[in-house]
């Protein structure tokens, strides 16, 4: 497990699929916060646990549910609801200061890595006086089945037709564990380097492809070479970009 504090605030409106691309808040001792932010299952391993902990002064509900993850080329997240999980328990009381430990349970052993999301719902209150309520929503990844010894495959980057007359950059996957890039930024020929928003989840699931548009102001003539920079595993990768049909 990644050991990371992720922290709820306490006002506001947050449906957060991608998680760490999204959210850079400090931890606070005013927000609801759930520890770690990423849940890695090591093949052979069934059992994980986080942590949840109120650090507001009132008492809140928060439901946990289980979804299996794939993404769409575009990396937008498409969850449906699995009972590969068993979340216990469920459903959490949390008075003010205080934690809850949560146990998730994967009920078989799974052929390679997989991808979950267990998303917890900060359940709103009965509305007092007119006031709208709050329903906050935190989505966590879980890896299960990940390889003792990481697949150490590199990312296939790639430029195909948008069909516009421009171009994608593309990322194949090929390795058995999914890949995270914490910056993106392409360059054509020798000019600078144009950052690459992450529209959504920087996650690349294992076996998976995602394709970025290219920002404005970063033009390739066909033909033209281009070089990608990105990060990695705490290390930051320059490589060449090929170009595909498809």
């Amino acid at each position: 497990m990644q050991s990371a504090r992720f922290v709820w605030k306490a006002t506001g409106l947050a449906v957060l699929l991608g998680l760490g691309a999204a959210w850079s808040c400090p931890a606070s001792a005013q927000g609801l916060s759930v520890d770690p932010v990423v849940i890695e299952l090591p093949a052979g391993k069934l059992a994980g646990t986080l942590r949840l902990r109120n650090g507001t002064g009132k008492e809140h509900l928060v439901q946990l549910r289980a979804f299996v993850w794939h993404q769409g080329l575009d990396g937008r997240d498409q969850l449906s609801p699995t009972d590969d999980l068993v979340i216990g328990p469920p459903l959490v009381r949390l008075g003010p200061g205080k934690e809850q430990v949560v146990r998730v349970l994967l009920r078989a052993p799974v052929e390679g890595e997989r991808a979950y999301r267990i998303v917890a719902d900060r359940l709103p209150e009965a509305p007092k006086g007119g006031q709208i309520q709050v329903h906050l929503t935190l989505s966590l990844p879980l890896f299960a089945g990940v390889p003792r010894q990481k697949d150490s495959a590199e990312p296939e980057w790639g430029l195909v037709p948008d069909g516009k007359g421009g171009s994608f950059l593309t990322v194949r996957n090929r390795a058995g564990v999914h890949l995270r890039f914490d910056a993106l930024a392409l360059r054509g020929g020798t000019g600078a380097y144009v950052e690459i928003p992450s529209n959504g989840s920087r996650y690349v699931l294992a076996g998976g492809e995602r394709r970025w548009s290219l920002p404005p102001g970063l033009t390739l003539a066909p033909g033209q070479g281009a070089q990608v920079r990105f990060q990695m595993r705490g290390k930051t990768i320059e490589t060449a970009v090929s170009r595909r049909s498809s």
